[in-house]
Order: structure tokens, then C-alpha cells, then sequence
């Protein structure tokens, strides 16, 4: 949604350019670089929950195991 709409709309302000197109345009590419940003946070908070969820489910089972290798 940031990327996309906002990316129209500066096709739109190259297309149709006036005097005021120039700060719209400015705008337009800093929504677009937050944009991307947001993404790319979103990308690495992922991939860190994925590793941390991941060593978690290995660390449990560890546990469990070693539990069940003293039970009688």
C-alpha cells in the first residue's frame, strides 16, 4: 500500500507536471523510501522471530528429552 499507491501517483505527477508537482514529487519518493523501510523492518523482525522461535522448539525438546532419559 505505501509502495504502490504512491507510486501511481507519482507516475500521475511526471505525466500531468506543473509548478506544483515538484513538492509532490518530493513527498511521493520520501512515502516511498518509508515505504520500503517498513518492509524491510518488517523483513528482519521477521527472520529474527523465526531464528528465536525456532532455537526455542530445539531448546524444549532438548528438555523434554532429557527428562524422559531419567524417567524409569
Amino acid at each position: 500500500m505505501l509502495i504502490g499507491v504512491p507510486l501511481g501517483a507519482f507516475i500521475s505527477a511526471l505525466i500531468y507536471k506543473s509548478e506544483k508537482s515538484d513538492i509532490i514529487i518530493e513527498q511521493l519518493v520520501v512515502i516511498i523510501l518509508f515505504g520500503l523501510m517498513i518492509i524491510g523492518v518488517a523483513s528482519v523482525i521477521k527472520k529474527i522471530t523465526y531464528y528465536s522461535d525456532g532455537h526455542f522448539k530445539d531448546q524444549y525438546l532438548l528438555d523434554v528429552l532429557c527428562e524422559l532419559e531419567y524417567l524409569d
